[in-house]
């Protein structure tokens, strides 16, 4: 339902309703909510009862004005019947306004049929006693009664102020028919209504006074410690382990019983981080044992100290799922390999540990591309039996041919910069990832290709944890980026083009979700 749509209660303000109403919704304090509530139905009681009280009594004031007023009139036309008046203040007059005054009327006007005022007596402590315009049309009403409905007054009754006006006809002498017209106060209904008054303040003082101790002792038993419990949850969370919830309980009841299971499981919650932490601490003791362990397997950049090598090597974590080495076969030949485990962690750096063990021995026994990606496949999936994969690229650098000879196993595409042309082109993969197929090594198909390179020319190598690291907005780097930031930057240095990459990733990424490496080599004349 919508707040424009919200019917208001009978008796409470709309803007009051909507305002109870908005901060109820905007309000995420439970006990915002109920006090917010609560003060509403109190209020909405207090008026509703309020009102029907004062309706009901209005009901019976209203009923007991009609039958007093007629009482009062007639009894008033009975006392003044008796007298006849004439123009002047003779003693049937003053009888008259004696009588009047024992009833409670001080002021009055008597008058002719033709309006004309006869005689006028005023209080000097009330209001003005004014003529209504419609006499004449009273006066007319009253003489042209028929015989059998003729009745010697006529009366106006006002509820808003339980007043009388009523005109009523004398008897006249020397030939005067004279009329009395005025107003009369009915004293009882006045004091009754007066009394409703004070019963109905009487009990909206009682209905506030008491929901004012209702809610002061709900908060006492329930919210106060309700309290207490939010605010050790909070020291919790805020790494106070031994926050507890502490109050008397005398009561016993559910909320005490809540308190105690709260401070139970904080105990146990103490004892399980206590335990956690020191586990932690001594897996973290072996993490950093087992990078120092696979730092070893990084080699010297000094195989390729002429291609100027820049790398950047970022584990996810204590130890990386990414690895890479140069070799120096002869003269002739020099290799560069890199791989990337499936996952990242422990697991991933185990598999790169098996990875460089097969590789290292692979290679004494050949350094063709293509056979020691199918060596170092087939003998991935012989150790591990297809539970854990890797991407993988093989390359040996012909320094006498100026050749590049690859094969890239499911890695993604590393891509050269050829500075002739200002061109970038792709080693393309040739191959599925490593250690997949259970097929004997002869059947695994992997293929190989060769580029030719010339001084200048720049390769880029890099795992899937640059192109694939994501914005706040799930938006990958991708490879595109990677190619253009080398174009924007191709007369640089290999350290200063690094430095563009990693200046972008950290622009660019939100969280790190896998190892990245970046290797920049560039071929020397």
């Amino acid at each position: 339902m919508k707040e424009d749509e919200a019917k208001a209660v009978p008796g409470v303000p709309n803007k009051l309703f909507s305002s109870f109403l908005r901060k109820f919704r905007t309000s995420k304090s439970l006990r915002v909510e109920i006090a917010l509530l609560y003060t509403l139905l109190a209020i909405i009681n207090i008026i509703f009862f309020s009102v029907m009280i004062f309706e009901n009594q209005m009901d019976l004031l209203i009923d007991n004005f009609k039958y007093h007023s007629e009482t009062l009139v007639k009894t008033v036309a009975t006392d003044i019947d008796r007298f006849e008046i004439g123009p002047a203040q003779d003693q049937d007059f003053t009888r008259l306004k004696n009588s009047l005054l024992t009833n409670g009327i001080k002021s009055f006007f008597i008058v002719d049929s033709s309006q004309n005022i006869i005689q006028k007596v005023e209080d000097p402590l009330s209001t003005g006693l004014t003529l209504p315009e419609n006499l004449e049309r009273k006066i007319k009403e009253l003489t042209g009664q028929s015989a059998i409905l003729k009745s010697k007054y006529l009366i106006d009754l006002n509820s808003k102020d339980f007043t009388v006006q009523f005109l009523l006809a004398l008897k006249g002498k020397d030939g005067l028919t004279p009329y009395l017209y005025t107003t009369i106060s009915v004293r009882l209904i006045v004091e009754r209504l007066r009394l409703l008054y004070f019963q109905i303040a009487l009990a909206v003082v009682w209905g506030v006074i008491f929901h004012f101790f209702f809610a002061v002792y709900l908060f006492r038993v329930i919210f106060r410690r309700l309290q207490v419990l939010q605010s050790a949850s909070h020291e919790m969370g805020q790494g106070n382990l031994q926050a507890r919830a502490e109050w008397k309980k005398v009561r016993e009841d559910e909320l005490d019983t809540l308190g105690d299971t709260f401070n139970l499981m904080a105990g146990r919650i103490e004892d399980t981080v206590t335990k956690i932490t020191k586990i932690n601490e001594e897996i973290q003791l072996e993490l950093t044992v087992g990078k120092q362990v696979q730092e070893l397997f990084l080699p010297s950049n000094k195989i390729f100290k002429d291609f100027k090598v820049a790398v950047y090597y970022r584990p996810m974590r204590e130890v990386s799922g990414d690895i890479y080495h140069f070799y120096r076969f002869n003269e002739k030949f020099r290799g560069f390999f890199l791989a990337d485990a499936t996952g990242h962690g422990v697991s991933a750096a185990l598999v790169t540990s098996v990875i460089m063990m097969n590789l290292n021995s692979i290679v004494s026994q050949t350094i063709h591309p293509i056979k020691v990606i199918r060596k170092l496949s087939a003998g991935l999936n012989s150790l591990l039996q297809s539970s854990f994969f890797a991407s993988a690229v093989f390359f040996i650098y012909d320094e006498v041919n100026k050749k590049i000879l690859f094969s890239n196993a499911g890695h993604p595409s590393p891509f050269y910069y050829r500075k002739r042309t200002g061109n970038i082109s792709e080693l393309a993969i040739t191959g599925g990832i490593l250690g997949v197929s259970d097929e004997p090594e002869e059947s695994l198909e992997y293929s190989g290709m060769s580029v030719y390179v010339e001084p200048g020319d720049r390769l880029v190598f890099y795992t899937d944890g640059v192109t694939e690291s994501m914005n706040k907005q799930g938006e990958m780097f991708t490879l595109e980026r990677a190619k253009q930031i080398l174009l924007d930057n191709s007369e640089k240095t290999n350290q200063e083009i690094l430095d563009e990459y990693l200046s972008a990733l950290e622009g660019h990424v939100h969280e790190y979700e896998d190892d990245v490496t970046i290797i920049i080599l560039e071929v020397p004349s």
